[in-house]
């Protein structure tokens, strides 16, 4: 019976010693599979118990099956992630980023090494590289920058996933951002025309232009604070031919008016000043004819000298000093004639004003030279040689208005001015 009870207590250590070897033994290995690990340490620490082993042993391999537990969790959590990462499809796109960024931190919490993790950390770094190309192009819809749209949309199309580009899981977006570019593009394009024909500043191109492409421009969009600049070129370009549609009729209203809108449009100053010197020209001519008509030769010459420093057609100029001159031929044969008829002074009864016989004989012979030339003006002087300077002036002048209706009364058309020297011309004798 003793011998029974020292042969079972032999057996009962040699299986303690034994477990125990194998304890340390599982202690003091890092080699095989963990979960196969784990399964030899959980039965080892089932028969320590039974076989009455040191229980802070048994701790020992309990706290590293709790590692090793945590271990296996994480890389199994690590393995679930990185597969739904690479599931081809827009929810692992959108959510496997942080599902796996989760799954890292358990794994570096759990001790598991850089080693093991260096794939997954590749793998997630790809990912948040696809992400962060897809919120940049997302970003980039909302707004007009094209360039940063391209940008986004290349470093989109590189990225790969699973070894198939990234952006076949996105092909709606990927169309969706093609149109948004051919869009940009054109609104681009717009631009560039706009600044090209504003940049000519000449109106004909402007007028026949800017009506096209800003319609274009707001088809396509383009705010009107962009399009402000084209739409007053346009408007000063309008107001401008209207002022030179003016200029061509000549008419002074029309061309005064049309300066006012382009003043108040700020068309280039020298475009107004070209259609006031067109005033003044206009003007000037009125006068001219005025004088022509009326036959104010000194009249005349002063015009004729104002255009010549106002620097106005010339060709006109040399028309205007050739009518001055054939004028003042006119006017000298004109004078020449009268100076011949009245060789002998009208004469009038003694300290009146009515005309003699041979006084009206007189006129008759001016007469014949006014009606040869009836476009001179003629100025006519009466004198009287009174003493008293008052009656003298009154009769001189009364004189001078009976000549001029003796002459009216005649039929003589021309420009007639009478007035009266009085006793004051030295020629004036009793």
């Amino acid at each position: 019976k003793v011998l029974r009870w020292a042969r079972k207590a032999l057996e009962t250590a040699q299986r303690r010693l034994a477990t125990i070897e194998k304890l340390q033994a599982a202690l003091g290995s890092e080699t095989g599979e963990s979960s196969t690990r784990s399964i030899v340490l959980r039965s080892l620490v089932e028969e320590a118990k039974n076989d009455g082993v040191d229980p802070s042993l048994v701790m020992r391999v309990q706290i590293m099956l709790g590692v090793m537990s945590s271990k296996s969790e994480a890389r199994w959590g690590l393995l679930c992630a990185a597969i739904t990462c690479r599931t081809p499809d827009v929810a692992s796109v959108m959510y496997g980023p942080s599902k796996l960024r989760t799954a890292l931190k358990q794994a570096k919490s759990a001790g598991v090494e850089r080693r093991e993790l260096q794939g997954a950390l590749d793998f997630y770094d790809r990912i948040e590289s696809y992400r962060h190309s897809k919120e940049g192009v997302l970003k980039a819809m909302t707004s007009k920058d094209l360039r940063s749209l391209k940008e986004h949309r290349r470093s989109l199309s590189r990225t790969t996933m699973n070894g198939k580009p990234a952006w076949e899981l996105h092909t709606p977006l990927m169309r969706k951002v093609s149109l948004r570019v051919d869009f940009l593009e054109k609104q681009e394009m717009v631009r560039e025309s706009l600044a090209v024909t504003l940049a000519s500043r000449r109106h004909e191109v402007l007028l026949n232009a800017l009506p096209s492409e800003l319609e274009t421009a707001r088809k396509l969009g383009l705010e009107e604070d962009e399009l402000e600049p084209a739409k007053i070129a346009l408007m000063r370009a309008q107001v401008q031919e209207k002022l030179e549609a003016a200029v061509e009729t000549g008419e002074v209203e029309a061309i005064q008016h049309a300066i006012a809108n382009a003043k108040a449009a700020e068309v280039d100053p020298t475009v107004i000043e070209g259609a006031e010197k067109v005033i003044a020209e206009e003007q000037l001519l009125v006068k001219i004819n005025e004088a022509v008509a009326t036959g104010e030769v000194k009249a005349f010459k002063n015009h004729v000298e104002l255009w010549r420093v106002e620097g106005f057609d010339q060709q006109i100029l040399e028309d205007l000093e050739e009518r001055l001159a054939q004028l003042v031929h006119f006017q000298k044969s004109a004078q020449d004639a009268i100076n011949q008829a009245l060789r002998i002074p009208v004469a009038f009864e003694l300290d009146k004003a009515e005309i003699t016989e041979e006084g009206h004989d007189i006129l008759e012979k001016v007469v014949t030279v006014l009606q040869t030339y009836n476009k001179v003006s003629i100025s006519i002087e009466g004198h009287a040689a009174l003493k008293d300077t008052q009656q003298a002036q009154r009769l001189s002048q009364d004189r001078a208005a009976a000549v001029k209706d003796a002459l009216r009364a005649r039929g003589v058309s021309n420009r007639m001015v009478s007035m009266g020297w009085g006793n004051r011309h030295k020629t004036v004798k009793r």
